[in-house]
C-alpha cells in the first residue's frame, strides 16, 4: 500500500503542474497502457511465454502498482515456475486490494500446500470456495485433494463439502 500512496502522490504532484485537460489525457493514456499490457501478459501466458508474461504484468504494475489482476496473474505464472515465495508475496498484495478474489485465494492455497504451510492452505482453500464463481473447478478440487493427502485425513474432505 505504501507504493500505491507514493504513486498517487507523484501523480497528484504531476497533475498539479498541468492543466486539467492534459492531466485527464495523461490518466486515460496510462489506463489504456495498463489495459494493453494486461492483455499482452494474458496472451503471453496463454502461449506459454512465462518470461514475456511476467514482463508484461510488470509493465502493468508500473502504471498501477495495485492492479489486483496483474498481481494475481503474475503470481500464477510464478507459482507454475515453482517460485512460491515470490508468488505468495504478490498474492498477498493482490488480496490486500481485492480480498474477494477467488482466483488469488486458490493460487495462494496451492503455494501454501507446496511450501508445507497446511493451516494457511486450508483457510485459503475455504476462501477460494467462497469467492470463486465456479467452486466446482477441477483444479481447485485437485488442490484440496492434495491437501487431504498431505494431511493424511479422510475427514478433511468433509470440511470442504459445498
Amino acid at each position: 500500500m505504501r507504493e500505491a500512496n507514493l504513486h498517487a502522490q507523484q501523480a497528484a504532484a504531476a497533475s498539479a503542474k498541468m492543466s486539467p485537460e492534459v492531466a485527464a489525457a495523461e490518466t486515460r493514456l496510462s489506463q489504456a497502457k495498463e489495459r494493453l499490457w494486461l492483455r499482452i501478459g494474458g496472451m503471453r501466458s496463454t502461449f506459454g511465454d512465462a518470461d514475456g508474461a511476467l514482463e508484461a504484468f510488470q509493465a502493468v504494475l508500473q502504471h498501477n502498482p495495485v492492479n489486483a489482476t496483474a498481481l494475481t496473474q503474475a503470481a500464477t505464472v510464478l507459482a507454475k515456475q515453482e517460485q512460491y515465495g515470490l508468488a505468495e508475496n504478490l498474492l498477498q498484495r493482490s488480496l490486500a486490494v481485492q480480498p474477494a478474489c477467488g482466483e488469488a485465494w486458490a493460487v495462494l492455497a496451492h503455494c501454501y500446500v507446496m511450501t508445507d504451510q497446511l493451516q494457511p492452505a486450508y483457510l485459503a482453500y475455504q476462501n477460494a470456495l467462497s469467492y470463486l464463481p465456479n467452486p466446482k473447478d477441477p483444479t481447485l478440487w485437485y488442490g484440496i485433494g492434495t491437501l487431504r493427502v498431505v494431511l493424511g485425513s479422510i475427514h478433511c474432505l468433509s470440511c470442504f463439502v459445498l
